[in-house]
C-alpha cells in the first residue's frame, strides 16, 4: 500500500523544512566564499596585468638626457665674432653629438632640452678660437667650460670644424663625460628600473671593469631587452650579460650556447640599427670571445667607421685584437689611451698582455703601474702585478699582490 500523505504526522514536513533551511544557508555560505575567492583571483590577475603593463611602459619611455646648441654673442656689437664660422662649428658639433646614442640632440627652434651647449667663435687674423659652455637648464648652472683653437685643413687651408669638435664631443657624450657625470653625481634619482638609469649604471660598471658581475644591473638589462628587443642599447647590454655568463658557465655546452645567443642578440640589434656603435661593439666583443676572427675583423672595421672619435670603440677594438694576438690591436690601444680623457683600467690589460707575449717585463710593469694608478676595483690588475713580480723573481711582492686580488675576488682562494 502507498501511504496517504495526508495521514502522515504533521511534524514531518517541519523537520524537512528546517533541514532544507540549514542546507541552503550552508550552500549560500560556500557560494559567497567561492565568489570572494574568485574576486580575489580576478583582482590579482587584473593587478598583475596592470603592473606588467606599467613595467612594459616604463621600459618603453625614452628618458635619456636631451641637449641643444645655441650661439652666444652679437656680431654687430663684437666684430671679432664670426657668425658664419660659428654656425659651421655648431653644425659639426651637432653631427658629432648625434653619434652618441646616450644623448638626444634637439635642433628645432622652440624646444626645451635638459642641457644647453652655448658656443662662441671668435677670429683674430689667421686664428680662430671656440668657447663652449654646458648649462644644466633646470638649475640654470654652467657645469663645464672649454676653450680651444681651431686648426686649419692642410689641403683646403680652411678652418676644420669637424676636427675641432672630435675630442670635445667625446668629452660630452662619453659615459663618464661631463654630462653623464653630472647626471650621476648631482641627480641621484636615476633608478635602474628605467632605460637611462640602467644604461648609466651599466656603463659606469663597464668603465671600471668591463664586466657586470651580478645584481640589479643584470636584471635591468634583461628586463629592458625582454620589453624592447629591437632597441640597440638594450640588445647591446643583454649581449654583454650573455658573454659574461659564458665566461662563468659550468660546462662547455653552456659556454657555447651563451656565446651563440650573445652573437645572435647583438647581430640582430646591429642589423636593425646599422648606425648603432654600441650594438656593433657588443657584436665585436661576442665575436672576440667566440674566437671568430673573420667576423671580429669585419665588426672592428664597422665600429671604427661608425664613430672614429669614440675612444671607447677604438679601445675596445684594440683590446680584442690585441688579445687575439693581431698586430693591428696595439696601435689602436695606444691611440685610445693617448686621446681618452679618462682611460679605463682595462685598456692596460691589452698593453700588459702584448708586453708579456713579447717577453717585455718592463713594458708589462709599466702597464700595471699605469692601471693601478687609476684605482679601479679590478682584481685582474692585482693578478697582473703578481704575475709580473713573480716573473721578475720578486716572490714576496707577488704574494702580496695575489692576496690583494683574493680580497677582491674570494673565489681566487680556492686551491
Amino acid at each position: 500500500l502507498v501511504p496517504n500523505p495526508r495521514t502522515l504526522n504533521v511534524a514531518t514536513p517541519a523537520v524537512s523544512i528546517q533541514d532544507e533551511s540549514r542546507s541552503w544557508s550552508t550552500r549560500r555560505f560556500w557560494v559567497a566564499g567561492l565568489l570572494l575567492v574568485l574576486s580575489m583571483l580576478i583582482g590579482a590577475a587584473i593587478g598583475g596585468t596592470v603592473d606588467q603593463r606599467a613595467q612594459t611602459q616604463l621600459w618603453q619611455v625614452d628618458d635619456f638626457p636631451t641637449i641643444q646648441m645655441t650661439q652666444m654673442g652679437d656680431a654687430r656689437r663684437d666684430p671679432t665674432i664670426d657668425p658664419v664660422l660659428g654656425d659651421a662649428f655648431r653644425q659639426s658639433m651637432l653631427l658629432a653629438l648625434t653619434r652618441y646614442e646616450s644623448l638626444r640632440v634637439h635642433d628645432r627652434l622652440g624646444t626645451v632640452a635638459d642641457y644647453e651647449l652655448r658656443s662662441l667663435v671668435r677670429r683674430s687674423g689667421d686664428t680662430a678660437t671656440a668657447t663652449l659652455l654646458l648649462v644644466h637648464r633646470r638649475r640654470n648652472q654652467v657645469i663645464w667650460t672649454w676653450t680651444g683653437d681651431m686648426a686649419r685643413d692642410p689641403l683646403t687651408h680652411q678652418f676644420d670644424t669637424d676636427r675641432a669638435v672630435s675630442a670635445v664631443s667625446f668629452m660630452i657624450g662619453q659615459p663618464t663625460g661631463v654630462l653623464h657625470a653630472n647626471e650621476r653625481n648631482r641627480d641621484r634619482t636615476h633608478a635602474t628600473e628605467t632605460p637611462y638609469g640602467c644604461w648609466l649604471g651599466f656603463m659606469s660598471q663597464l668603465q671600471d671593469s668591463n664586466r657586470v658581475p651580478s645584481g640589479p644591473l643584470i636584471d635591468c638589462a634583461i628586463s629592458w631587452f625582454n620589453t624592447t628587443p629591437n632597441n640597440p642599447l638594450a640588445a647591446g647590454l643583454y649581449s654583454w650579460v650573455l658573454v659574461d655568463r659564458s665566461v662563468n658557465a659550468a660546462t662547455e655546452a653552456a659556454h657555447r650556447d651563451a656565446l651563440e645567443e650573445a652573437i645572435q642578440v647583438a647581430e640582430t640589434g646591429r642589423q636593425l640599427n646599422p648606425g648603432s656603435t654600441f650594438a656593433e661593439l657588443a657584436s665585436l666583443r661576442a665575436y672576440a670571445f667566440a674566437r671568430r676572427e673573420p667576423e671580429l675583423w669585419a665588426s672592428t672595421q664597422r665600429a671604427l667607421t661608425l664613430n672614429p672619435d669614440n675612444m671607447d670603440g677604438v679601445g675596445m677594438a684594440g683590446l680584442m685584437l690585441t688579445l687575439d694576438n693581431r698586430p693591428e690591436g696595439l696601435p689602436l690601444l695606444q691611440d685610445a689611451i693617448a686621446r681618452h680623457f679618462n682611460p679605463p683600467a682595462w685598456y692596460f690589460i691589452g698593453i700588459y698582455m702584448h708586453a708579456m707575449m713579447q717577453e717585455d717585463v718592463a713594458g708589462a710593469r709599466a702597464a700595471v703601474e699605469r692601471a693601478s694608478a687609476l684605482r679601479h676595483s679590478m682584481p685582474i690588475i692585482q693578478m697582473m702585478k703578481a704575475a709580473v713580480e713573480a716573473r721578475s723573481g720578486h716572490l714576496a711582492e707577488a704574494r702580496i699582490a695575489w692576496r690583494a686580488a683574493e680580497k677582491m675576488a674570494p673565489a681566487l682562494r680556492i686551491k
